[in-house]
C-alpha cells in the first residue's frame, strides 16, 4: 500500500490535505477571514513553488505537477489541468478572457502559504509565453487581516525578466518569466492574482518568492524596552548608505524616563540623550532603554487566549508605590475566567475577575482563560454500536480501500466513553482500536476520525468542538433514512485546506450517521447502514401509503356502482 492510500485510510473520513513543498513550505488555495476575490476552482497539487532566501543564489525553477486530462483545443483548459497531457506542458492552466474560449472572465490566483512569517521583496513568476502573460495583476501579502497589495501593474509585458523576441529556453520551450521586486514584507502568505479578461489563457509554471538585499546598503536595526518607543526612524529594520547620518529620537511614556541607547553604539553621537544621531558605518543593531521614574512601579499585565484584561488593560503600566489598581479580566463567548497568575501574592482574590493589586513593587502579571465546556447530553449507553458503510469515488485503481467501519460503545465515565473503533479493508484485513472518546469533543479522534459521536438533543445555532476543527456550529435539522429507520438529524460542515466536510447527527443519540469528504479527485461519503440503537421500520412503513391508496380506490368504485344500482331505468319506446 502507498503512502497516499494509507495516509488517506488513517484519516477517514475527517481528511485534511496540505502539499508541502520542501520542508518550510506549503501550497494553499484558501485563505483565513476576507477574500476580496474568489480564488480559483482548485489547489495546486505539486512543486509549482520555490522559495529563495538571501544570497542562495537564483534557483531552477522547480518542475510542477504532471497534471490530468487535457483537452484537444487549447480552449478546453481547466483550471488546474494542463492542456497537451502527451507534452512537457507543466502548471496551472487558467482560461482566458476571449468569448472563444470561456464565457465569463475575472481574476485568478495562485497563493503559497510559508506557515511562518517570512520576509520577501521579490516575485518571479514563469507563464507559457510572452502572450500569456497577463498585463494587469497584482501581487499581494496578508497581514493578518486582509490582503494589501505589495505590488500592481496593468502592463505586465514591461516586467519580463527576458523580454528577448522570441522567447528564450531558458527552463522549456515557451516559459517566460516575469519579476517583480517590491518594498521588503514579512507575511506568512503571498498571493499572485492577476486578471485573465486580456489574454488568451494564464499558464503559470513556477511561482518562486525571494529576499534580496542590497549589500551596497547598512542596515539598522532599532528596538525598545517597555515604558516608551523609537519614533524617528521608528522601530524595525532600515537600510541607509554608508555614512548616512540618522537621527534618533526616543520618547518616554508617563512615568517612564529615557535611560541610555546601547547594542551598536559606536557612532551614536550621545547614547545618554533621548534626541540624538548615528553615523552608518557598518549595519548595527541598537536599542533605546526606559526606566521608571523615582518612586513608581512598573504593572506588566497579559493574557492567554480566550479573553482579555479591560482595566486596566494590557502592557506595561507605571503606578506610584502603594497604590490599588484595579483589575477585570473579561472572557470571549465561549470561554471562562480561570485566574491570575505571574507576581499574584498582593492581589485580592487571584480566582475572581474583577479584583485589585497593591503596588509593593514591580509586578507581572497574567489572566488565565479556559474553555467553557457545554453541557453535554448522553444518548448513547453501553451496548450500542453503529455500521458505517463507505462510498468512494476517485480512488485509486488497485489500492485497497476502506470498506466499512463499526463503533461499538463499551462503556461510560462520565461523559468520555470507552469506544472499539473497526475499519475493514477490501483486502480482508482489519483495523480496529479501543479508544476514551469524550463527547464534549467530538468523541476526540481514532484513525483520523473525528465527530463520531456527539451530545444528543443540539438544535441549530449550537456550537460543538471537533478534534481537528475547533468550534462548528449547527447548520439545521432535516429527516433523513439511516439504518433502515427515517431519523431526525442535525448537520454541520466545515472547509479547510480545500477540502469540504459535512456531517449529520442522529439527534436522539448523536452518533453520527453520514459524513461526506471531497476533495479536487476524490470524494468519500460514510453513511449508516446497521445499528442496535434503533429498529428497522422503512419496510413496513412503505406499505401504508399503498394501503391508503388500495382503500381509497375501493370506496371510489363501490360509490360508482352504487349510484349505477340506483339511477332510473328508462322505458321509453
Amino acid at each position: 500500500m502507498n503512502n497516499r492510500i494509507r495516509r488517506i485510510i488513517h484519516s477517514l473520513p475527517a481528511i485534511v490535505v496540505v502539499v508541502t513543498v520542501a520542508s518550510f513550505l506549503v501550497i494553499n488555495n484558501s485563505a483565513a477571514a476576507v477574500e476580496p476575490y474568489p480564488p480559483s476552482e482548485t489547489t495546486p497539487v505539486g512543486n509549482i513553488t520555490s522559495y529563495n532566501p538571501a544570497r542562495s543564489g537564483y534557483p531552477h525553477p522547480l518542475e510542477s505537477d504532471d497534471g490530468w486530462g487535457g483537452g484537444a483545443k487549447p480552449w478546453d483548459i481547466v483550471d488546474g489541468r494542463r492542456t497537451y497531457p502527451d507534452e512537457w506542458a507543466r502548471g496551472l492552466a487558467f482560461t482566458g478572457g476571449s468569448p472563444e474560449y470561456i464565457e465569463e472572465c475575472g481574476w485568478r490566483q495562485v497563493t503559497i502559504n510559508f506557515a511562518v512569517p517570512t520576509t520577501f521583496n521579490k516575485v518571479v513568476v514563469w507563464h507559457h509565453g510572452k502572450e500569456h502573460v497577463p498585463n494587469t495583476y497584482k501581487i499581494q501579502y496578508w497581514d493578518g487581516s486582509e490582503w494589501v497589495d505589495a505590488f500592481s501593474t496593468t502592463n505586465g509585458h514591461a516586467y519580463l525578466k527576458y523580454p528577448a523576441d522570441p522567447p528564450i529556453n531558458w527552463w522549456e520551450s515557451w516559459s517566460t518569466p516575469t519579476e517583480n521586486t517590491f518594498a521588503t514584507v514579512t507575511s506568512a502568505k503571498v498571493k499572485f492574482l492577476f486578471n485573465n479578461c486580456d489574454i488568451e489563457h494564464g499558464w503559470i509554471y513556477n511561482f518562486e518568492v525571494y529576499y534580496e538585499v542590497d549589500y551596497s546598503l547598512y542596515r539598522l536595526a532599532v528596538s525598545s524596552t517597555g515604558g516608551g518607543s523609537v519614533t524617528t526612524p521608528g522601530e524595525g529594520t532600515f537600510s541607509y548608505a554608508p555614512e548616512t547620518v540618522v537621527d534618533l529620537v526616543a520618547e518616554a511614556e508617563e512615568g517612564y524616563r529615557f535611560a541610555n541607547w546601547t547594542g551598536d553604539v559606536d557612532t551614536i553621537a550621545d547614547v545618554e540623550a533621548a534626541l540624538t544621531t548615528i553615523t552608518m558605518k557598518d549595519s548595527c543593531s541598537i536599542t533605546a532603554n526606559f526606566e521608571l521614574e523615582e518612586g513608581l512601579c512598573s504593572l506588566t499585565i497579559s493574557s492567554t487566549g480566550g479573553g482579555s484584561v479591560t482595566t486596566p488593560g494590557e502592557g506595561t503600566f507605571a503606578r506610584d508605590e502603594g497604590t490599588v489598581v484595579d483589575l477585570v479580566a473579561e472572557p470571549e463567548v465561549g470561554y471562562l475566567f480561570v485566574n491570575w497568575t505571574g507576581d499574584v501574592n498582593t492581589i485580592g482574590d487571584i480566582n475572581a475577575a474583577a479584583t485589585n493589586i497593591t503596588m509593593d513593587d514591580n509586578y507581572s502579571i497574567t489572566a488565565n482563560f479556559e474553555y467553557e465546556p457545554q453541557e453535554v447530553q448522553l444518548g448513547v449507553k453501553s451496548g450500542d454500536w453503529i455500521k458505517i458503510d463507505y462510498t468512494i469515488t476517485g480512488w485509486p485503481a488497485g489500492e485497497p480501500y476502506p470498506e466499512w467501519l463499526k463503533l461499538e460503545f463499551l462503556s461510560f465515565e462520565g461523559t468520555t466513553a470507552n469506544v472499539q473503533v473497526t475499519m475493514h479493508i477490501s483486502d480482508g484485513t482489519e483495523q480496529s482500536d479501543t479508544v476514551p472518546a469524550d463527547l464534549g469533543e467530538g468523541g476526540s479522534e481514532v484513525f483520523g476520525l473525528s465527530g463520531f459521536v456527539i451530545s444528543a438533543n443540539l438544535t441549530t445555532g449550537d456550537s460543538i468542538y471537533i478534534t481537528g476543527y475547533g468550534d462548528i456550529t449547527i447548520e439545521g435539522e432535516t429527516a433523513r433514512t439511516y439504518a433502515g429507520a427515517r431519523r431526525t438529524v442535525v448537520y454541520a460542515s466545515v472547509s479547510q485546506y480545500g477540502v469540504q466536510l459535512t456531517y449529520y447527527w442522529d439527534k436522539l443519540t448523536g452518533v453520527m450517521v453520514e459524513t461526506s469528504t471531497t476533495w479536487e479527485d476524490m470524494t468519500i461519503t460514510a453513511k449508516a447502514t446497521e445499528t442496535n440503537m434503533w429498529e428497522a421500520t422503512t419496510g413496513g412503513t412503505l406499505w401504508w401509503p399503498w394501503i391508503i391508496v388500495a382503500v381509497v380506490a375501493v370506496g371510489v368504485v363501490l360509490f360508482f356502482i352504487s349510484r349505477r344500482d340506483t339511477s332510473p331505468v328508462d322505458t321509453s319506446g
